[in-house]
């Protein structure tokens, strides 16, 4: 089982220099869609994991202390920077890779 570990960077962005994307799932959301096979996916060479959860698209980073932390993600970045997934990902979102490729939010 995967372990999810808040990161203050997407926890509280903006306190105390932190930049980062506000994470709107709690820690139990988190760790349980970082674990859910039909809906988080491992991207192949990296060690990232994509996951949706109504709607919305999160990433999983490894933290390097055995677990990992969450940002949301839009689609375009995901068409980009995980191409190996990215159809699967869209398909999740009910929208052809196109239409995905172009989701800014």
């Amino acid at each position: 089982m995967r372990k999810y570990n808040p990161n203050p960077k997407h926890e509280t962005p903006g306190t105390q220099g932190r930049k980062g994307t506000k994470l709107d799932l709690s820690p139990l959301e988190a760790e349980r869609l970082l674990n859910d096979p039909l809906h988080c996916f491992e991207v192949p060479g990296k060690r990232q994991l994509v996951g949706v959860l109504n709607g919305k698209i999160y990433v999983f980073q490894e933290d390097g202390t055995g677990g990992y932390h969450a940002y949301p993600a839009t689609g375009n970045e995901v068409y980009t920077k995980f191409p190996a997934i990215a159809p699967r990902i869209a398909s999740l979102l009910g929208m052809d890779i196109k239409r995905f490729s172009r989701l800014q939010n």
